[in-house]
């Protein structure tokens, strides 16, 4: 049983002893992998968020020309009127016999109504 514990020591030993360059290496990878993850959540946020407010500008201006579409259909839709055409000239009709002419009123004859 000692000699168990003890090659497990030393494998342990050699294990924790092991190369520091390693350790190293494996730290520095570790640390830009870290660095590179946090970089590209960044620019997924930003995207993200880009295309947020883009989706959002479009479905503004969609409802605005809905709202406009809907508001002409509403609209009264009758302009002004034509403007009529001219009627025909009446007939003129004249009197089957000519008649004699004679004063609208009575004054008219002598002068306009100061000799009475």
């Amino acid at each position: 049983m000692k000699r168990i514990a003890l090659i497990l020591l030393g494998f342990a030993a050699m294990a924790g002893c092991g190369n520091p360059e390693d350790r190293n290496d494996a730290a520095v990878k570790s640390f830009v992998e870290e660095k590179v993850l946090e970089r590209l959540n960044n620019y997924r946020r930003i995207v993200e968020k880009n295309c947020r407010e883009k989706a959002l500008e479009e479905a503004g201006m969609m409802a605005d020309s809905i709202l406009i579409a809907a508001a002409r259909e509403q609209r009264d839709s009758m302009d002004r009127p034509e403007k009529p055409e001219k009627p025909e000239k009446p007939e003129l009709k004249r009197p089957a016999e000519e008649l004699p002419l004679k004063p609208l009123f009575r004054d008219t004859i002598k002068g306009n109504g100061k000799n009475r």
